[in-house]
């Protein structure tokens, strides 16, 4: 089964992406990668892990976070990324 990787921010239509892209497959990991403001407003899914990265870094810096925060967390062969608005 594909583990998925999406960012999930503070815009409505990206939220409402990311929740139906949640719903529409079984995956066998969640991984959101979201803000500490953000987190709160997550709805609760099986086998979600939040990840909590600075969305103010630069992008050299907020790929590193993104790099360090998934580093041996990625298990399974197949992985979906969406990063849409992201």
């Amino acid at each position: 089964m594909t583990e998925l990787i999406a960012c999930f921010s503070a815009g409505e239509a990206t939220r409402k992406h990311v929740i139906k892209l949640i719903q529409s497959e079984q995956w066998e990991r969640v991984m959101l990668l979201t803000d500490a403001k953000t987190k709160s407003e997550i709805p609760s899914f099986p086998n979600t892990e939040i990840i909590i990265i600075n969305l103010e870094h630069f992008l050299p810096e907020l790929t590193e976070d993104i790099k360090n925060s998934l580093k041996n967390k990625i298990i399974g062969p197949e992985v979906a990324v969406n990063f849409i608005s992201g």
